[in-house]
Order: structure tokens, then sequence, then C-alpha cells
């Protein structure tokens, strides 16, 4: 039983956070940090992201807005997610709140993706998704906003999909 990285972290902070899979460069973090890591134990992956908030007086507020956004959009989510519900539909949901709260331009990623014995696999949670969640299913939900020359902001979990809804793990 060997612990072990998923991946390569991504470790980005201020405006490099508007990068997705941004590469740590030495650069002093001064106004907010997103961390995405994962392990990988007994062959199973986990992959979890993190924000924080550094400096507030520093921190842009369309940061401040997106992170609250995007709590409310995984809360919707989580809501929304059941077995047998179509995949595309319930993040076209989740991607209609967020567009209508005035982030249509700075969405670049799925909603999330089935982990496992690798860290991306089926089914990935895309508004083009036409199968439908099943009982038993793992997967991330990690909504982002990223707004170039200023910051992004992702918030990951893994879930299990249980009978009556999504257990956190």
């Amino acid at each position: 039983m060997k612990l072990e990285e998923s991946f390569f972290p991504v470790i980005a902070g201020d405006e490099n956070s508007s990068y997705p899979h941004h590469i740590p460069e030495g650069k002093k973090i001064e106004k907010y940090l997103l961390i995405d890591f994962g392990v990988k134990y007994n062959y199973y992956h986990s992959d979890l992201t993190r924000f924080f908030i550094i400096d507030k007086m520093k921190t842009d507020k369309l940061i401040k807005k997106a992170f609250n956004d995007l709590n409310k959009a995984k809360e919707i989510a989580l809501h929304l997610i059941k077995p047998g519900k179509v995949i595309g539909k319930v993040v076209k949901e989740v991607e209609n709140y967020l567009k209508d709260r005035g982030w249509k331009d700075n969405l670049y990623h799925t909603l999330g993706h089935g982990i496992g014995i690798e860290v991306h696999e089926y089914p990935s949670l895309s508004n083009k998704n036409r199968d439908i969640f099943k009982e038993n299913m793992v997967f991330t939900i990690e909504p982002g906003i990223y707004i170039r020359g200023i910051g992004g902001v992702r918030i990951e979990d893994v879930y299990l999909l249980k009978k009556g809804g999504v257990e956190k793990l």
C-alpha cells in the first residue's frame, strides 16, 4: 500500500490562477492562491482543488464574486445529481446559473470528471454528455471561473453517487 502523487500539482497565485494548469514559477503570491493536487493510494486516485484568499484588501471584487458564485454552482450541482438524471442536462443547468451571473466567457472546462484507477475517467461531466448518472459512479465536481489578467477560481472535491444523492469522499 503505497501513497504517491496522482499528478503534478497545480500551484497558481494571483493572475496565474487564470490558467487552469499553470506550472509554478517561484513568483511571490500576494492576493490569492489556487492549489490542485491529488494522491494515489492502492491504485485509486484523488483530486482536490482549493482556493485561498491571502489578502482581502488586494483581492479583486470579481474574484470574490467568482468564489461566491462557484460555491453556489457547486451546491446546485450536488442538489441536481441523482441516479437516472442525464449528465449533460445537469451540467447545462449549472452552466446556465453561472452564465446568468455573468460568467459566459469565463468557463473553460467541464463541471467535473470520473475518477478512480485513472485521474480522469468516464464520465465526463460535460454539457454534451447524454449518458445518465448511475449509482456508485465516482466523480469530481470542479466548477471553475477564469478571468485573464486577474485570476481564476476553482473548487474541487470527489463524490460517490448513492441512491439518494451524492456523498463527499
